[in-house]
């Protein structure tokens, strides 16, 4: 039984430490990881976490690894962060490239790099093998809301009271509860059988760091924000 307890405690640092320097480097990079966020840090924040988890969830989806009810809450806060880019008047990512001419915001620069992103990746997102995979990098998706929760209470008094922050309030809101469960699911399905164990975990570490690799793939293939940064005095939540 100890030993066992052993392998529960284990796992989470196990994650920790096998995707520590990917973690770093997507930190370093990250919009909301700058001293100073402003207003179009946040406008590109929601950007590249649309298009991460976007691809996630299709990776995810397609490995059909995970239960369904975590599948079904990954699509809900990419319904939010839907919401949030729509409220900033962002045109959709997903149809960007199809042509912005009715949208009288598309030379905006934000928008231009959103359809900068949806062809800038050179490939799609491909989980690696093993029901492990999935969940490390189920893993990394749950971390991030662990770390959206923190970004909430920090930036929520700097940005315009009318920046409805979907996505980020309703990480801060269920974040303690929702870990819990997630570690609860985590030692249950990639620790029940003492056989599987160490496969298990292994498969875990390089679905994680496949998570965090391709976030920071998509943080490299953004174009240069400088003029990005002029939209922060326009009026977004008229």
């Amino acid at each position: 039984m100890q030993s066992d307890q052993n392998h529960v405690l284990d796992i989470l640092p196990r994650l920790r430490q096998a995707t520590a320097a990917l973690h770093s480097e997507v930190d370093s990079l990250a919009p909301l990881g700058q001293p100073k966020p402003s207003l179009a840090d946040y406008l590109a924040q929601l950007q590249f976490n649309y298009v991460w988890m976007r691809d996630l969830q299709a990776a995810l989806t397609l490995a059909g690894q995970l239960p369904a009810e975590w599948l079904a809450h990954n699509a809900l806060c990419l319904q939010q962060l839907q919401q949030d880019l729509a409220a900033a008047g962002v045109a959709n990512i997903d149809k960007a490239s199809t042509g912005t001419a009715n949208n009288d915001k598309a030379d905006d620069a934000i928008t231009q790099s959103a359809a900068h992103l949806s062809h800038a990746l050179p490939h799609a997102l491909a989980l690696p093998q093993g029901l492990g995979a999935s969940w490390g990098a189920q893993y990394v998706i749950e971390g991030s809301f662990l770390g959206s929760s923190v970004l909430y209470q920090r930036l929520r008094p700097s940005l315009p009271l009318d920046c409805p922050m979907v996505f980020f309030s309703a990480r801060h809101a269920s974040t303690g509860e929702r870990w819990r469960s997630f570690k609860q699911a985590l030692e249950s399905h990639l620790l029940s059988d003492t056989m599987t164990q160490q496969s298990r975990l292994r498969e875990a570490e390089q679905g994680a760091k496949a998570a965090f690799a391709h976030f920071l793939n998509i943080l490299q293939a953004q174009p240069a924000m400088a003029s990005a940064k002029a939209s922060d005095e326009r009026q977004r939540y008229a």
